[in-house]
């Protein structure tokens, strides 16, 4: 295996359940760092995180630097975002509100280079990172998640993970909560019904399950279930409980 090779992300998922940090504070310095905390994969966060395509090429390159593969979820289903993307070498797109097996072509259709998928060739610093030829290793190379969060989407699940060129889901309890109940209980014996159905899906045609935890103990109730990715949290919710608690221990007395 090659240096480059080492450092892709199906090489991270070969030591599944993989924890995958998640950011969208645009503070490069804070990627690297996750890094040498031992994370094994990267999320920046362009739907709800902050900064445009500088703090996302500054944000790939600190994870680059730190060895940690980076996906990107990109701000909508748009083909531009996701070329962008790609071309400044995120390893793995994650698309919001992927609701239909329409939705999911779209979205193959720009990640993916022909024959699959009608992505315009141009990959920059992407053609840096892969070995080989980019227009014949890129397919496969970088993945492609769509992120499962509606009443939707869920019914549609089992349809958008046959597309071809859908590698995985991507599930946002906090939304998905929303669009079936009304409200952010994802602890509800429906709801976690609902997301044990979606990773059995996800079984089912040999596609990779990733979901967001707000709680470590979220988290741990679904790497027992056996989910391949695994996010606890965001940067910014890290480092204000963290200041929050060592306050309180400072103070304690």
């Amino acid at each position: 295996m090659s240096a480059a090779d080492s450092r892709s992300f199906r090489a991270a998922l070969a030591r599944k359940p993989a924890f995958a940090a998640w950011f969208g504070l645009g503070a490069a310095l804070a990627v690297e760092a996750a890094g040498a905390a031992g994370c094994d994969l990267v999320l920046i966060d362009q739907q709800h995180g902050f900064g445009g395509q500088d703090v996302l090429l500054a944000g790939l390159m600190a994870a680059r630097a730190g060895g940690t593969p980076a996906a990107v979820r990109v701000a909508w289903n748009e083909p531009a975002l996701i070329s962008r993307a790609l071309d400044a070498g995120a390893q793995a797109i994650v698309c919001p509100m992927v609701n239909s097996v329409a939705d999911a072509q779209a979205l193959v259709d720009a990640a993916k280079y022909p024959p699959l998928g009608g992505r315009s060739w141009g990959p920059y610093r992407a053609g840096m990172m892969i070995d080989g030829d980019p227009l014949v290793e890129a397919n496969t190379w970088s993945l492609t998640f769509a992120q499962i969060e509606t009443g939707e989407a869920l019914e549609e699940a089992d349809a958008i993970l046959a597309v071809e060129g859908i590698d995985g889901v991507v599930v946002g309890p906090n939304d998905l909560a929303i669009s079936v109940r009304g409200d952010r209980e994802i602890d509800a014996p429906d709801m976690v019904d609902n997301v044990q159905k979606i990773q059995a899906a996800c079984a089912r045609h040999g596609k990779l399950s990733w979901i967001f935890a707000n709680t470590v103990a979220y988290g741990r109730a679904r790497r027992d279930e056996g989910w391949d990715i695994l996010t606890v949290s965001t940067e910014q919710r890290l480092l204000s409980q963290a200041f929050a608690d060592t306050r309180a221990a400072l103070f304690a007395d």
